[in-house]
């Protein structure tokens, strides 16, 4: 997101995360990137969305997920990705 910004990762079930992020400025959506840890080489588009959080659904139980956000417009993407966060799938 064009500057450093919170993002936060929870556990909302099995096989599932929720990512919630703050609105970043001239922001009209997010693209989210995951990465499952052992099964992904790297980072992978998942979805973009216009809200401030996702849930991703259908991970593998026990695994150590990575996800990264970034802002976008009409106009492009912010230059940065959020900070990389981590955690592991109930």
């Amino acid at each position: 997101m064009g500057r450093r910004t919170a993002l936060t990762l929870t556990t909302a079930g099995a096989s599932r995360i929720t990512a919630e992020w703050p609105h970043a400025r001239r922001a009209e959506y997010y693209r989210v990137f995951i990465q499952v840890v052992g099964v992904d080489a790297d980072f992978r588009h998942l979805d973009n969305t216009d809200g401030l959080e996702m849930v991703i659904k259908s991970l593998p139980a026990g695994a150590t997920v990575r996800v990264r956000v970034k802002s976008a417009n009409d106009g492009g993407e912010a230059a940065e990705f959020s900070p990389t966060k981590e955690i592991v799938v109930s």
